[in-house]
């Protein structure tokens, strides 16, 4: 079966893994995203750094011609749960490569965060390595 998932339309959900590096509140996490427009995602993170936290994202991808390549930009929200909690909002541009015959991508991002809560921080070290499988609906 000759199949090309770089471009391919349909629902699906791709579920992963991204290993945050950098003073984020949301880093390493695991990660699902769901396509609700052709070029428009929602993308989630349950984080394990720290106590751990949650992420909601908008993500428009930008194709790049002939190439299973696109890079993004988006913006959300996000809490950070423990003796210190945390809320704000942030941002995310990144790149990423969809391997042409595998359900399979990788991608580098960058997310800064604005902390709303407790005191007004801006953390822009939010850098990211993100794995993620591609699961057909």
């Amino acid at each position: 079966m000759n199949r090309s998932f770089a471009q391919e339309p349909g629902h699906h959900i791709d579920a992963g893994f991204r290993l945050g590096l950098g003073n984020a509140n949301i880093g390493t996490s695991v990660t699902a995203r769901y396509f609700i427009a052709p070029k428009l995602a929602v993308s989630g993170m349950l984080s394990f750094s720290g106590p751990g936290g949650i992420a909601l994202l908008v993500e428009k991808h930008f194709g790049i011609e002939d190439m299973p390549l696109q890079a993004f930009l988006g913006a959300g929200a996000y809490a950070r749960f423990g003796s210190k909690a945390f809320f704000g909002t942030q941002a995310i541009a990144g790149l990423e490569y969809t391997f042409p015959q595998y359900p399979v991508m990788i991608a580098v991002d960058w997310k800064p965060e604005l902390n709303l809560l407790r005191s007004l921080e801006f953390r822009p070290g939010g850098f990211g390595l993100t794995l993620r499988y591609r699961l057909d609906l």
